[in-house]
């Protein structure tokens, strides 16, 4: 028993790392513009039936069951929470924050990327890009402005001076299709899963903040360290009690 004790208390202290790395990672993010938090749990793995083992079953009936023994714990996979974050008045004309499930399409390296951060900017040819460089796309591709007063309405058309200078592709994902590709984008799993947006709006100075609730993070915060602290006293107490054993075997011997 002692050893499946070890094994459970530092199958725990494991799982409360994984968790403590999410949690830390959202406070982390509490200011990044459009970041979705990601969620997690601790969970059980596949439970062993006890059966009594003494006695000899009443006709033909199974031996009867004492109940289930947990073998270990796990932090589930993160878990992605898309929900809407709180919108920012900046008032700058390329600052545009997504209402609804929509994200804007942009062009990396590594093939288009999709993401919520929508402080945008324009290179010195007028290329509409991400502050990191990568163009954001059009329906038709990337698009340039020229220079006068931008305007830009709730379904991602842009003009500039009154005139139609291109429109957003915006899209639309199934969560289970899609997953986080760093510096805030994220990678269709199959891009036949996206498509034009239909229930998302474009609110044109402003940003969508993180979805991060600082308080509540701190709350979990305080929850995993908790309990992590307690399976790493689980462990030294396992571990102290495997080592008296080993004496008082060692002197009956």
């Amino acid at each position: 028993m002692t050893t499946r004790g070890l094994y459970l208390s530092v199958s725990a202290a494991r799982a409360e790392e994984s968790r403590l790395r999410t949690v830390l990672n959202n406070i982390a993010n509490v200011q990044t513009t459009g970041y979705k938090q990601d969620k997690t749990a601790t969970t059980d793995f596949h439970e062993m039936l006890l059966s009594r083992l003494g006695g000899p079953p009443v006709g033909d009936e199974a031996l009867p069951a004492l109940g289930a023994l947990a073998t270990s714990a796990a932090a589930q996979v993160p878990v992605v929470d898309f929900s809407q974050g709180p919108l920012v008045d900046t008032g700058r004309p390329l600052d545009l924050a997504l209402s609804g499930p929509g994200f804007l399409a942009v062009q990396t390296p590594e093939g288009v990327r999709y993401t919520r951060f929508g402080s945008l900017r324009t290179d010195a040819s007028g290329l509409l890009t991400q502050p990191d460089g990568n163009p954001v796309l059009g329906v038709d591709g990337q698009f340039r402005l020229g220079p006068g007063t931008i305007r830009v309405d709730g379904e991602g058309t842009v003009f500039v001076d009154g005139r139609e200078a291109g429109r957003l592709r915006l899209v639309e994902i199934p969560p289970d299709a899609m997953r986080k590709a760093g510096a805030n984008y994220f990678e269709a799993l199959d891009e036949t899963a996206a498509r034009p947006a239909r229930r998302t709006a474009v609110n044109q100075g402003f940003l969508e903040g993180s979805n991060v609730d600082s308080a509540r993070a701190a709350i979990e915060l305080m929850e995993v360290l908790r309990s992590y602290s307690a399976a790493q006293e689980c462990v030294r107490l396992q571990d102290e009690v495997t080592g008296r054993a080993a004496g008082e075997l060692g002197r009956l011997g």
